[in-house]
């Protein structure tokens, strides 16, 4: 799904939104199989801790449930100090160096001959320049909204770390049924080394910093959908793409019938359906096997 040259990523991705939505469901789905993937798959899953005994626990899935909506987190609430971290420098042209200084100045309204003075001592020592680069490049990353997905929802790992040691549940979300939003996220690249940034040019490489993680991650397979400033804001989606909830192998019966009733609520406000798995381990490998609730027939 990459733009050509020639035009605008974003609008190219509008119009693309725009041609799938006049779609019908199925062939929306044969779309993205033929001519997107791999670049965008099937589901997205979004792993979460559940406890029925708390009020809080139970509003935040309501929250996902009935008012179809997702958080947005800031980069400072990870839980890898290291994620969206980037190796800053400053090269190329002095004189463009010293352009985007006094730009940088300007736009903050100082004076013509207090901007002369600071852009002079600033060149004078490159290193400041990287210092106030590098508090610049925090600052925006802090203002980051990021919503996370796995890739995998028989990820033992995923469910350990993310889902209260598989107590929890996973949510399974369905790209073609909500086109605008879904076909955001982008998948996460995992390195040994920080992505390089060079502050001249820093609109050309700020996505590869956001899209980058340490090697010792890869196995969540990560997408992420990335709004700037919008930490801490909420992401909205159709009603329809919320396709499946999956409960942890571990889960009590409580929250079993908690989930369940949960589910019930939603179908008895008119939401479209929304199937029910159970995951259990497998009785001879490390593997987790998902089935749909004894209730219902097939599996994931």
């Amino acid at each position: 799904m990459k733009a050509p040259q020639s035009l605008d990523p974003e609008e190219y991705f509008k119009g693309f939104v725009k041609r799938l939505d006049g779609l019908g469901y199925r062939k929306r789905r044969q779309v993205l199989w033929r001519q997107v993937r791999p670049s965008l798959c099937r589901f997205l899953y979004k792993f979460r801790p559940f406890d029925p005994s708390n009020s809080t626990s139970v509003d935040r899935l309501r929250d996902i449930l009935f008012q179809s909506r997702l958080r947005l987190s800031s980069p400072t609430e990870f839980n890898d100090p290291y994620d969206m971290a980037a190796k800053i420098i400053v090269e190329g042209p002095r004189a463009a160096i010293r352009q985007k200084l006094d730009r940088l100045f300007r736009e903050r309204g100082v004076k013509w001959e207090a901007r002369k003075r600071e852009v002079s001592r600033m060149m004078a020592n490159l290193d400041s320049v990287v210092s106030r680069a590098r508090i610049s490049f925090a600052e925006s990353t802090a203002a980051v909204g990021v919503c996370s997905f796995g890739g995998d929802p028989r990820s033992i790992l995923m469910w350990s770390h993310y889902a209260t040691d598989h107590r929890g549940v996973c949510l399974q979300f369905e790209v073609a049924r909500d086109i605008a939003t879904f076909a955001q996220a982008l998948p996460v690249n995992y390195s040994e080394d920080y992505p390089v940034l060079n502050w001249l040019n820093e609109a050309k490489g700020i996505t590869v910093v956001l899209l980058r993680k340490y090697q010792g991650w890869a196995y969540e397979k990560e997408r992420r959908i990335i709004v700037p400033e919008s930490a801490a804001q909420l992401l909205y989606f159709r009603s329809a793409a919320l396709s499946g909830i999956i409960i942890g192998c571990s889960a009590s019966s409580a929250t079993v019938e908690q989930l369940k009733d949960l589910v019930k609520e939603r179908s008895s406000f008119g939401f479209p359906p929304l199937k029910i798995y159970r995951a259990f381990k497998h009785d001879s490998k490390y593997r987790l096997i998902i089935n749909k609730d004894r209730t219902e027939r097939g599996d994931i």
